[in-house]
């Protein structure tokens, strides 16, 4: 587990950088997308509840539960 970028806009590595939040931070989502850009084999990204993305290949849940 590593610190997150959360993205604005899109699940994409090219979406502008909202906040970096440290590894161990819990944060709260609203749900996911698997269509977002793939980084190391993983297109699935976390939505928070502003509406931004985090790539989920970077926190201890890399494959959302359905």
């Amino acid at each position: 587990v590593v610190n997150l970028n959360i993205r604005g806009s899109a699940p994409s590595t090219v979406s502008e950088v909202r906040r970096v939040v440290p590894a161990g931070t819990s944060i709260d989502v609203v749900g996911f997308v698997s269509n977002g850009q793939t980084v190391n084999g993983n297109a699935h990204w976390y939505r928070t509840v502003e509406g931004d993305f985090f790539w989920a290949g970077g926190t201890s849940e890399p494959v959302p539960a359905l």
